[in-house]
């Protein structure tokens, strides 16, 4: 009975993704366009280039590159610094703020949340997504969990990347934003993945 719920859930998600990725096709000669200009490293966005090759045959002024690169270390510094603290916590409830457990409580809390950011690849990470955002206008941090550092962050390509936008009608509209990521695992990565995901990952490979 699982197999066949994940066998129907593998058929929509690769309905889902084929009718997604026809609505991203105009897009992709523009990003590919941006990044042949002012992101050359990540410049395979319609293109397949082997290890080595020349990314940088188009550009005869680094203007581009060199301006995405300082508004990409502005953004990382005032916004994520890792020397500053960037972010802060509070409760919902009024009350719960003015109670000196609570916000002790609290702020043992922010201290775990700081830590564990420290301790994980999150600054290499979202730097490299803010390259992704100003030159693709698009970005995508992916946050999994790791058995070492407690959280793994890895910037992914916007070549893997579909976003869907619904319109859920509850007590009021609520704009739902859905992204998939396709991307390709080597048999070293499949095996690392639990049970559960692994089985859904091979009826959804069983028919590509």
């Amino acid at each position: 009975m699982q197999d066949q719920e994940l066998r129907k859930l593998s058929a929509e998600l690769k309905t889902n993704l084929s009718r997604l990725m026809e609505q991203r096709s105009t897009w992709e000669s523009h990003w590919q366009e941006c990044a042949d200009y002012a992101l050359t490293r990540k410049a395979e966005v319609s293109k397949e280039r082997a290890r080595g090759d020349k990314r940088n045959t188009l550009v005869f002024d680094a203007t581009a590159i060199h301006a995405l690169e300082l508004l990409a270390a502005s953004l990382h510094g005032m916004l994520t610094s890792s020397a500053n603290r960037w972010f802060s916590m509070r409760f919902k409830e009024s009350l719960l703020n003015e109670d000196d457990d609570a916000r002790e409580w609290l702020e043992s809390a922010l201290d775990k949340m700081y830590l564990a950011f420290a301790r994980s690849n999150f600054q290499q990470e979202i730097f490299e997504s803010y390259h992704d955002l100003i030159c693709f206008g698009t970005a995508c941090l992916m946050i999994e969990e790791d058995k070492d550092d407690i959280l793994r962050f890895s910037a992914r390509h916007i070549k893997e990347l579909y976003i869907q936008e619904k319109i859920l009608i509850l007590q009021k509209k609520i704009n739902l934003i859905c992204h998939l990521n396709l991307f390709t695992l080597n048999l070293k990565q499949v095996t690392n993945y639990q049970y559960q995901d692994l089985k859904s990952f091979l009826l959804l490979s069983q028919d590509i």
